[in-house]
């Protein structure tokens, strides 16, 4: 491999690299206002078992559980 293919190789992965962190920002910003709590609310704790499953607890007292 010489210089020329080298240096387009590290371009098209850094090119890359900067699209899927890009989308990743703009999912963030889309998705910002979205919560778990039917309050609007952060929850104010969660738990994970072994299995993957995490238990959130909302500030009005519901609980929430998700899978993974």
């Amino acid at each position: 491999m010489n210089l020329r293919n080298r240096r387009t190789a590290l371009l098209l992965l850094g090119a890359a690299s900067a699209v899927v962190f890009a989308a990743g920002v703009f999912s963030g910003w889309m998705h910002r206002h979205d919560t778990i709590c039917k309050d609007g609310k952060a929850p104010v704790a969660q738990r994970s078992d072994l299995l993957g499953n995490t238990e959130f607890r909302c500030h009005n007292g519901q609980t929430v559980t998700l899978s993974s």
